[in-house]
């Protein structure tokens, strides 16, 4: 045998290496494809071998032999973390314990990655570490994920802590209530009868005022079976027997077998509202108290004015037959009459006012029949309306039978106010118009029409309070004021509705809207 002849050992050893190579090229595959970063660094020689798809990823390549000097790589951390990496490496030299660590690693493009860190050693027979070796991996994205978790609960945190309101938890294990809980009915969370009490959520239920437990409860349970949601303010006694107010609202969660879990929520104080709301119940009691006294002076006051005005009107008529009397003295005698039934007028006005706002005032509802009403209203009215000249027009459109339900007198009444209100503010040889028309099935309206001045846009606002006359007490026209507001009110209490328009220069229209008594119209569309 030559000496170039192969032995089989020699094929053995080639076999092997070929082998160990093709184990060394997989598991190459496989730390490159892993996504891992494996390094190894010989404290002896200073040198870091490393490879591994992390570092592909930050885009380092095996020329990049900076990576590869351990006395450089902490220029590739972030000078932030130095501190931290540092004091991790001397723990594990110290201890032997494996070294676990975080820090921001730079890539090639210069930007900074989070890579999680974890490390072993092989040491010496003396304990000195001859060879830390280890693996990186990306967490970046976890990173992220914590920071952007961090911030949410400190936006919640902000949130709750804005609301003032307090938090708590109450699960099978115990209860947790925020410090703000105990501040809303005047204790600090340190008070001892606060600091010592175990179970925080008997505790809170024991303040609960014995008279709104039972509600407290019910609301609870019907929220825990799926009734409705738990949402209920109710009274606790807090420090020094103090009553605070408080709304609480929470959701109860559920484990996979649909039993409760843990319940979480809020308490709301409401002490402060609440007794806003007593105040103000207090303060209207007040007004309404001295307004129906008002009422009822007015009314009394009415009648006491009304008694010995109607003497008076009734002595001016009997002058004006008086033949003894000169033309001067005549005429003098029928300006006091004229004074005395505009006076008369504004002390009825103000004794129907002082009726309907003290609820003395009640009405009869019956079918009544709208053409007979703006008849006997054009009757009434027409005086009014021949010293100016203004013409007086009704427009059925066919609904001449209809009836609504309304109180005879009191309907009467609101027409004449709208027709008289038409014909003193319409301009001489004016035109005034009534118009029935159905606005439903079940509602007829009544429009009066004027085509006076209108009232100004800025003005419309004003036109049913009551004693503003919007700048006519101004002018020569009578009037109190309250015409309107009781004509509303007569209205409403109909079950009737009110409303106008009007455009300045155009007229104004006012309407009435009154249910329609169906028994009584013999057809109905």
């Amino acid at each position: 045998m030559t000496e170039n002849t192969p032995t089989k050992e020699n094929s053995r050893q080639a076999s092997d290496v070929e082998l160990l190579n093709e184990t060394i090229t997989r598991f190459q595959r496989i730390l490159n494809g892993s996504g891992y970063g494996f390094w190894e660094w010989n404290l002896a020689t200073k040198r870091v071998d490393w490879s591994g798809g992390f570092w592909e990823k930050l885009g380092y390549r095996p020329e990049d032999e900076d990576l590869s000097d351990a006395t450089r790589y902490l220029s590739y951390i972030h000078e932030d973390d130095h501190e931290s990496i540092m004091t991790a490496m001397r723990a594990h030299l110290r201890t032997g314990e494996p070294m676990d660590a975080s820090y921001r690693l730079r890539n090639k493009q210069g930007e900074y990655v989070w890579t999680q860190v974890r490390a072993d050693s092989i040491r010496d027979e003396n304990g000195r570490v001859m060879i830390m070796s280890g693996v990186h991996f990306d967490i970046t994205a976890l990173k992220h994920t914590e920071d952007a978790l961090r911030e949410s609960e400190a936006r919640q945190e902000r949130i709750i802590q804005s609301t003032n309101d307090g938090i708590w938890e109450w699960y099978a294990e115990g209860s947790h209530f925020s410090s703000r809980c105990w501040e809303t009915i005047g204790y600090d969370a340190r008070d001892d009868e606060i600091a010592k009490g175990d179970d925080k959520l008997l505790l809170w239920r024991n303040l609960i005022h014995p008279e709104d437990l039972p509600k407290f409860d019910k609301a609870l349970s019907d929220h825990v079976i799926g009734k409705k949601s738990f949402d209920i303010e109710y009274r606790a006694i807090g420090k020094n027997n103090g009553i605070y107010w408080i709304r609480t609202r929470g959701r109860v969660s559920y484990d996979k077998n649909e039993k409760p879990l843990r319940m979480s929520g809020s308490n709301m104080d409401m002490t402060r509202i609440r007794r806003a709301e007593e105040r103000v119940m207090l303060a209207k009691e007040a007004a309404e108290k001295a307004n129906r006294a008002k009422s009822e002076f007015l009314s009394s006051m009415s009648h006491e004015l009304r008694t010995p005005l109607n003497a008076i009107l009734g002595y001016t008529q009997l002058f004006e037959y008086d033949l003894n009397l000169t033309p001067p003295q005549i005429t003098n005698v029928r300006e006091i009459r004229k004074a005395g039934d505009h006076l008369l007028q504004l002390i009825n006005d103000v004794l129907d006012l002082a009726k309907i706002e003290s609820g003395m005032m009640t009405v009869s509802l019956e079918p009544v029949l709208v053409a007979r009403v703006v008849t006997e209203a054009f009757t009434l009215v027409k005086p009014q309306s021949d010293r100016k000249n203004i013409k007086l027009i009704s427009t059925f459109n066919n609904l001449d039978n209809y009836y609504v339900v309304a109180d005879n007198i009191r309907f009467k009444q609101a027409l004449i106010n709208l027709l008289s209100n038409a014909v003193k503010y319409n301009n001489q040889d004016g035109e005034v118009e009534v118009r029935l028309q159905l606005v439903t099935a079940a509602t007829l309206r009544i429009t009066v029409c004027d085509n006076g001045n209108g009232i100004p846009a800025n003005r419309q606002s004003e036109v049913f309070q009551p004693f503003n006359r919007l700048n006519a007490e101004f002018s020569n026209i009578e009037g109190s004021g309250v015409g309107l507001v009781i004509t509303k009110q007569l209205v409403e209490m109909m079950n009737g509705l009110l409303d106008f328009k009007s455009s300045e220069n155009f007229g104004t229209e006012f309407w009435i809207e009154l249910p329609l008594a169906k028994e009584w119209n013999e057809t109905m569309p």
